[in-house]
């Protein structure tokens, strides 16, 4: 009621508002006033200037202002007003002010005033007729004037300037001014010309020049200027400045001539014999005339050694010069004697890939004045056509010439020739002299083309046209890219390489395979020269054509119920475009014919005959049900129901079907149908099909694919061979558009289903997916089956055991009121105080009974050293005393359960037995004694006494399941909730069964009575496997049995059924729908053999972290643990979890009371002597190492943190950490190595310091009649997945080369990485260019590629006796300091070099250094340390140097070398992004 009111209030307040609005605009709007333009403008003297103003609105009144006083209007001045309408309909007024004949006092600002009552706007604009100044005129240039009329000329400059400056006159050059102040005049002439005259009087020669006026612009700001020149006429002058004899009948003449403005007409030379002078001056009149240009002169016809006085005379317009004047003369200049010669000898100085220096013997001191330059001739010569010519001028320091821009690896011959400019002649040419310039850079090859099929290039190309070098091979590096659509429609880049390759100088094409399609490869190939220089590259492109996915489609397919009908369900995951674009899928359904049919010989998807939906009911082919491309699909893959009438084809949606390259797809395939013979009537029932019915209507979405043809050939007596159809033969294309239906299906028929997947227009680059398995959109009904004899036989057999199950129940009641005459002492406690005995026991409060155990006091930390020493003394003799205290039973502890007759045959071995008291029961099925029981027991872990809430861990001790008993164990973990499996033991172990596969194949299902276990993936690690497995429990009868449906008879527990027989769902939606599903780890050790104990505590210590890691997730339950008996390892195992956790809560270990305590619960746990000093030993190392392994995301801290120095120590946490590793904790016993230290051997060892352990060394076979042919100084070393992937030995000496690739060939090394460097003193080149044979070993050298950090070459190894070839690629580094002890400063070329070799890491690496102790080791620990790191995303630099130097004398024995260990794997994470947790 409120809202209303107030709500009705508005709209009057919005009426009044505009009525009082529209009443007082007219009022408020009247005054408003407003100059919406006002042009401004560049006026012109003496022209018409306009100024337009526009004001709004059309009644304001217009006046103009002119420097902020009234205009006042004249003839030269007028304003006219205008109206003018507006594009949006309003009327404007436009005021414009005219001037006429404008002048230079009209210039300044005009004000336009607007008024509308009392409402006034104005604006200003200036009127601006300034301009830059111009030169108008000048004196008519040159003026020309001569020097002895002494006259007086008029110079005048005629300017135009808005606003002139001053005018000034000068004269002289640029560096050398002469202001010109006197007889300077300037006016102005009439508006804005100003003139300036100059009166230059004429005095002498020296008033000859170039006249500038010039006149200061205010307006621009520069100076505007005009030149006039004077010319001042004058008789000439002539100077001789040399007369040079040059030979015995010629001199040299040159002199200076002053013609001052007056062109020369000729020049007199005249010259008197001293021998004659009788005669007087003889005139030169012989050809050939001195011509009016020259100021020299080559005079000829003169006596041998004479003397001449010379005179000249110059005769211009003006007149003629004075002969007589001392200037014009040259006195006694004598000709000379003999003809001076000098022909150069010349010598080649220097030479580049470009360049060659030539010089020669200067001239002899009495002619050298004569010689002034040298021409130089350089010709190719294998080409006369090149010539390079030179000109170089001599000098007094006789400098040599260098001729540049050179053909690389040619060869030039020179010559050289003295000149003279005195004669302008050259003397005789120098002896030629040959010179061969250096290798360049070589030439680009030429022709290259590249071709590419699928998944091959083949590349061509000829050698450069200009080679610049000796080429001796090409390199090609090839580099690929690709954006696809991956398998989950995002859109990627691949890339591929770059993958290098040499070819020697021989070949002009290459080839390479296994290309990825559908691929643009950039190819870059470039000559090679003797000296491993790479010249230009010449890059070309090539695209491999697509190709069809790697894989066929892969459809699942189930039976679904829908509104009451039977359909199918068909999955399809999407298909990856790598190799090409994908046009479109097309479904294919196939009913298949009533009869016992073995539809595993219908023709094959792409044979089979194609059939419209309406004729596929009558007869036998496939017919389309669906159209699709990848756009359909949703991410990662389509759900389909076939069978509903309805389909996801719609070309018109689906762009990519309307491709070009993809018309195919709505191309109808088509077959010539026959009609099949007549065929015998024979009645159909389901049968045959039951078992695929019920398997597959229940969901066969597991994409492992199922062999079926077995049980189908069971099942099919018939045997009809449809590939013999005529039905099914000349298969063709149609022109005409596909039919595509999805029709209701056929409740009586069974049905398979193939996809077709199309990537272009090829037909045979079609892929098809195999036949699906047959499904029959019906319900299964059960199926009568009659008693056969079998089934009767199993009747009587099962009456005979009810007989005998009563009489073994009267036995047992008798038993039972036997054993309760028994003494006291034995006679067993009632259920309530067995229950607390039990619970005492399990809590560690129970005292042992009888034989009680001595209380060994607990052992510090700091004394664990200590103590294991103690106890290792005379061959271990205080643990074997201590191993022989430990009880191996317990008055208060029974094994009634085991040792029952139906239980024996379920233990693995007699004399290892569960206590009754802490056994694991399992429930029991159809109350069948014994049913309950499974060899294992409940053991407690370590509790803190600080921590009394702390949840206890607890295990569960069993034995290795048996064939009998695998059942019985998933039962155990099902029922109990377990879901973490410890495995130490292999299925194998001497040649005998220790547990049995309680697990399905990879990627598979397998059912143990009614649970089904589901491999759904696994993971190697380093020495143990991390499988996960979900397991599911199938329905059960009325009674608890699970039901398996196979003909009628079900399957009960103890039967195993195979993976192929498993109609188990796969994915957790169909578990879900089937029933509760669980996941299960099992961590599985590998190096762990039976009574014995790992080699190294590091690795089970590692394990049990890990396995402790999934624990935390799972708080609660049970550790199943197990090994074959159960107790040995598995003892040894949960014993270090329990002393463990009291090490690091403690500070302390009781090891002897808690393993009796251990065995209080399960019997003989830590079976063995070795496993009970085993657990000693990982408790020193622990206790004396930590735990030195690191996560990738705490890497850069923990090295920060190694880095630092804590306060008041001398030496930082890493090296603390290094001398630690250098120190065991336990006293090692000496390896042997006495294998190489023999006096025969001195000679094939570098070092008798630097010997391989006999342990562990490589054995050569041996050759007959050969002594100690099986050694070589070289070890097999560990990789991380504990194999011998790596052999470390020394640089080969010239004596063991042989033995080198003895060992590479034998023991089948793929890759060779050599640390050191070729040389003198070290490593010997032990291949050479061609092919060499080593006894029976031949060794080819294939190619070879330089790296940025290593050079990368390949041999062919050859053993004639066996006839293996092995293709071998040796690495070597480049980046190594030569100074013994350092270690490289980058660490990313080590990794590099480690990263190429990586993928050699399955066969044997061989790496080998000087003595193979130094930078060997360090690289295989980077290696080993580069792969935990990618493998596990944590590294452990401590234990890794541990393990190498265990295995090799003398490794990782610096500081230097463990810190760079910690930096390389820091870098490397750092550049490979591999800083963080997997």
């Amino acid at each position: 009621m409120t809202m209303g009111s107030t709500v009705g209030k508005y709209p009057a307040a919005l009426v009044l508002y505009f009525l009082c609005m529209g009443l007082w605009y007219p009022i408020l709007a009247q005054d408003e006033v407003k100059i919406l333009d006002l042009t401004t403008w560049k006026g012109h003297l003496r022209n018409t200037s306009e100024v337009t103003c526009t004001v709004a609105p059309e009644s304001a009144v217009i006046s103009w202002l002119f420097q902020a006083k009234p205009l006042v209007p004249n003839n030269r001045t007028n304003a006219t007003t205008s109206k003018k309408d507006s594009t949006e309909g309003e009327r404007y007024t436009l005021s414009t002010l005219t001037i006429k004949d404008t002048q230079s006092e009209d210039a300044g600002n005009y004000t336009c005033v607007a008024k509308v009552g009392s409402a006034e706007d104005s604006k200003v604009a200036n009127l601006d007729l300034s301009f830059p100044a111009r030169l108008v005129n000048t004196t008519t240039s040159p003026v020309r004037e001569n020097v002895t009329n002494h006259a007086n000329i008029t110079l005048e400059c005629v300017f135009e300037a808005y606003n002139p400056g001053e005018v000034k006159w000068w004269t002289g050059t640029k560096d050398n001014i002469k202001l010109l102040s006197e007889s300077n005049n300037t006016r102005r002439i009439g508006g804005d010309l100003i003139k300036s005259t100059y009166v230059l009087h004429i005095y002498g020669i020296e008033d000859n020049g170039t006249y500038v006026c010039g006149l200061d612009d205010l307006v621009s700001s520069t100076t505007v200027s005009g030149k006039i020149d004077v010319l001042i006429t004058a008789r000439p002058q002539i100077k001789i400045e040399n007369v040079i004899p040059i030979n015995t009948t010629h001199v040299y003449i040159n002199w200076t001539v002053y013609a001052y403005n007056s062109p020369i007409k000729e020049y007199r030379l005249m010259y008197l014999n001293k021998k004659n002078e009788t005669t007087g001056f003889r005139h030169y009149t012989v050809p050939p005339k001195i011509d009016a240009q020259n100021t020299s002169f080559l005079l000829g016809g003169l006596e041998k050694d004479t003397t001449y006085t010379f005179k000249m005379q110059v005769v211009t317009e003006y007149g003629e010069s004075n002969r007589d004047s001392p200037e014009s003369s040259y006195h006694n200049v004598t000709t000379l004697g003999t003809d001076p010669t000098f022909t150069p000898k010349i010598s080649i100085n220097g030479f580049s890939a470009t360049s060659v220096t030539i010089g020669w013997v200067p001239p002899p001191d009495n002619i050298t004045d004569l010689i002034h330059y040298y021409i130089l001739e350089a010709q190719k010569k294998d080409n006369s056509t090149i010539n390079l010519r030179a000109c170089h001028e001599r000098n007094g320091k006789n400098l040599p010439y260098m001729f540049d821009n050179l053909e690389p690896h040619s060869t030039y011959v020179f010559k050289v020739q003295a000149c003279s400019d005195y004669s302008n002649s050259c003397g005789n040419w120098s002896e030629k002299m040959e010179a061969a310039t250096l290798d360049g850079v070589p030439g680009v090859p030429s022709n290259v083309v590249a071709k590419c099929s699928v998944d091959f290039l083949n590349l061509t190309w000829s050698a450069p046209v200009k080679p610049n070098a000796e080429i001796k091979g090409y390199t090609m590096e090839i580099t690929g890219n690709m954006t696809y659509k991956d398998r989950f429609g995002v859109e990627r880049v691949a890339t591929w390489g770059p993958l290098s390759k040499f070819m020697t100088n021989v070949t002009n094409n290459t080839g390479v395979n296994d290309l990825p399609p559908n691929t643009r490869f950039m190819i870059r190939l470039s000559a090679v020269t003797r000296t491993r220089r790479r010249g230009e590259e010449n890059v070309t492109f090539c695209h491999t054509l697509p190709a069809p996915p790697d894989s066929p489609p892969r459809p699942r397919w189930r039976k679904i119920l829908e509104n009451g009908t039977y359909m199918f369900k068909m999955y399809l995951p999407r298909m990856s475009e790598r190799n090409g674009p994908i046009c479109c899928y097309r479904v294919y359904m196939v009913r298949l014919p009533a009869g016992n049919i073995d539809w595993k010989r219908l023709p094959s998807p792409r044979d089979i005959d194609v059939l419209e939906y309406k004729d596929s009911q009558t007869k036998l082919g496939a017919y389309v049900a669906d159209v699709f491309s990848n756009d359909k699909f949703t991410k990662d893959n389509i759900e389909l129901v076939l069978g509903d009438d309805k389909v996801v084809f719609d070309k018109q949606t689906d762009p990519t079907l309307n491709q070009d390259r993809c018309r195919r797809c709505l191309k109808r395939p088509k077959r010539v149908h026959h009609e099949p013979t007549p065929a015998p009537i024979t009645t159909t029932t389901l049968d045959d099909f039951e078992d695929a019915l019920i398997d597959f209507a229940t969901g066969t979405d597991d994409p492992i694919e199922r062999d079926n043809s077995d049980r189908l050939s069971r099942r099919s007596p018939d045997n009809i061979d449809f590939s013999n159809n005529p039905t099914m033969l000349n298969k063709q294309e149609d022109d005409s558009e596909i039919r595509v239906r999805d029709g209701p299906l056929d409740p009586t028929a069974n049905y398979t289903l193939f996809v077709e997947l199309i990537s272009s227009s090829d037909p045979d680059e079609a892929l098809f997916s195999e036949y699906t398995s047959l499904l029959m959109p019906a319900a299964s009904p059960p199926v009568p089956v009659p008693s056969t004899a079998l089934e009767i036989a199993l009747q009587i057999t099962c009456a005979v055991a009810a007989v005998i199950l009563l009489l073994m129940i009267v036995f047992c009641i008798m038993q039972t009121r036997r054993t309760r005459k028994m003494p006291a002492h034995v006679q067993i406690d009632n259920p309530f105080s067995y229950a607390l005995r039990y619970w005492d026991s399990i809590r560690g409060r129970q005292p042992l009974v009888s034989t009680v155990p001595p209380d060994i006091p607990p052992i510090p930390k700091d004394e664990l050293a200590a103590a294991y020493a103690q106890r290792q003394v005379d061959s271990d003799y205080g643990f074997q005393k201590e191993f022989e205290m430990l009880p191996e039973c317990f008055p208060d502890r029974t094994t009634h359960a085991s040792e029952a007759r139906e239980n024996q045959p379920k233990n693995r071995y007699p004399d290892i037995k569960a206590y009754d008291q802490t056994r694991v029961k399992l429930s029991q099925i159809d109350g069948i004694t014994g049913s309950d029981y499974i060899n294992a027991n409940y053991v407690m872990g370590y509790q803190d006494p600080s921590e009394p809430e702390q949840e206890r861990k607890q295990f569960i001790c069993a034995q290795g399941p048996t064939d009998t008993t695998v059942n019985d164990f998933w039962r155990m973990i099902w029922e109990h909730g377990l879901e973490l499996i410890v495995m130490l033991t292999n299925l194998e172990e001497y040649s005998k069964v220790k547990c049995s596969k309680y697990w399905p194949e990879e990627r598979s299902s397998r059912a143990f009575g009614g649970i089904t276990v589901h491999h759904i993936g696994e993971k190697r690690y380093s020495d143990y496997i991390v499988r996960e497995l979900k397991i599911t429990k199938q329905p059960v009868t009325a009674d608890g049995q699970p039901i398996v449906e196979n003909n009628g008879i079900a399957k009960r527990n103890g039967d195993i059924k195979e993976a192929s027989e498993s109609s188990a769902p796969t994915s957790p939606r169909e578990v879900k729908e089937s029933g509760e599903y669980r996941i299960v780890r099992q961590y599985h050790f590998l190096m762990w053999k039976d009574f014995a104990a790992p080699e190294h505590p590091h690795s089970i210590l590692k394990f049990i972290k890990r396995v402790n890691e999934a624990w935390t997730s799972m708080v609660g339950r049970p550790v199943v643990v197990h090994c074959s008996a159960g107790v040995g390892r598995t003892g040894t195992l949960v014993a270090l979890d329990c002393l463990l956790e009291q090490l690091r809560a403690t500070g302390q270990v009781s090891v002897f009371n808690t393993v009796a305590e251990l065995r209080r619960q399960r019997n003989f746990l830590v079976q063995s002597l070795k496993q009970y000093v085993f657990v000693y030993r990982a408790l020193v190392e622990y206790a004396h190492y930590g735990d030195t392994e690191i996560p990738a995301s705490r890497l850069k801290p923990a090295v920060d943190r190694l880095r630092n120095t804590p306060d008041h120590a001398d030496k930082c946490l890493m090296e603390v950490e290094f001398e630690k590793m250098l120190n065991s904790p336990v006293a090692e016993p000496l390896k042997s190595m006495g294998a190489g230290a023999g006096e025969e051997l001195r000679a094939r060892n570098r070092s008798p310091e630097c010997l391989p352990y006999d342990r562990n060394r490589v054995i050569l076979t041996p050759i007959p009649g050969r002594d100690f042919s099986t050694y070589i100084n070289a070890s097999f070393i560990e990789a991380y997945d504990n194999s011998e992937g790596f052999i470390i030995t020394q640089d080969p000496l010239p004596n063991t080369i042989m033995d080198f690739w003895r060992m590479v060939s034998e023991h089948n090394v793929t890759t060779i990485v050599m640390l050191s460097e070729l040389g003198e003193g070290k490593c010997p080149r032990y291949w050479d260019d061609g092919t060499v044979q080593y006894e029976h070993i031949s060794v080819q050298y294939e190619e070879s590629e330089s790296c940025p950090y290593y050079t990368r070459r390949q041999f062919r190894v050859t053993n004639d006796k066996s006839g293996e070839v092995t293709v071998v690629r040796q690495l070597q580094y480049q980046g190594w300091p030569t100074a013994r002890g350092h270690v490289p400063e980058v660490t990313r070329g080590l990794a590099e070099l480690a990263d190429a070799a990586a993928p050699a890491l399955a066969p044997t690496m061989l790496v080998h250094c000087q003595l193979g102790t130094e930078r060997s080791p360090l690289f295989v620990a980077l290696c080993t340390l580069i792969r935990a790191l990618r493998v596990e995303r944590r590294v452990d630099v401590s234990a890794t140097a541990r393990a190498v130097r265990t295995q090799r004398a003398r490794t990782i024995d610096t500081f230097l070398q463990y810190e760079f260990l910690y930096r390389a794997i820091l870098n490397y994470a750092e550049l490979h992004n591999l800083l963080e947790d997997s």
